[in-house]
């Protein structure tokens, strides 16, 4: 299995057991349950095999998971499909600089992905002139593409700027 999480040029939105865990709204011991439990009412359907490993953990796609959960109906959760982009947190991105690109999403309320750096500096000074609160964390936030896909998924999924705050926290990079 290949350290990481890209296939071909686009990045794979990915979920640890862990994810799956808090996504079906059950415990972890759970899902590895059903990763050793492949029939589902008469039916074979097993769990997704893991894509890629990352700091040692396995990843698993989010789009599998999703319709593997939806095809099962097993876990917890019937909004599955709309809370899992707050859950695929792109690997290796900072919390602080998915806060800072958060801020500046949630301010602006201008979509991210897409957008330059060039872009994103416009949209931060537009909002803090003065660099009082966020213009210079905005041009040191690392906004990879998958970072930036990820704060819009993120808000998306949310119920405003303080509970897309707040599912970050208690996500992945929280823990």
């Amino acid at each position: 299995m290949p350290e990481g999480r890209c296939t071909g040029t686009q990045a794979v939105p990915t979920l640890t057991l862990q994810d799956v865990a808090d996504l079906a709204n059950v415990q972890r011991a759970v899902v590895s349950m059903w990763r050793n439990r492949p029939m589902v009412r008469g039916r074979f359907l097993p769990f997704p095999d893991p894509i890629a490993t990352a700091g040692g953990l396995e990843r698993f796609s989010r789009d599998e998971i999703v319709g593997w959960l939806r095809d099962t109906g097993r876990g917890n959760n019937g909004e599955a499909a709309l809370d899992a982009p707050a859950l695929s947190v792109p690997a290796g991105a900072p919390l602080e600089d998915l806060v800072t690109l958060l801020c500046l999403r949630t301010h602006s309320g201008e979509e991210l992905s897409g957008t330059t750096p060039e872009e994103r500096d416009d949209l931060a000074r537009g909002i803090d002139p003065h660099d009082e609160f966020m213009l210079r964390e905005v041009r040191a936030a690392e906004g990879g593409a998958g970072a930036l896909e990820f704060v819009d998924e993120l808000v998306e999924a949310a119920f405003g700027g303080g509970d897309a705050l707040a599912r970050l926290e208690r996500g992945r990079l929280g823990r």
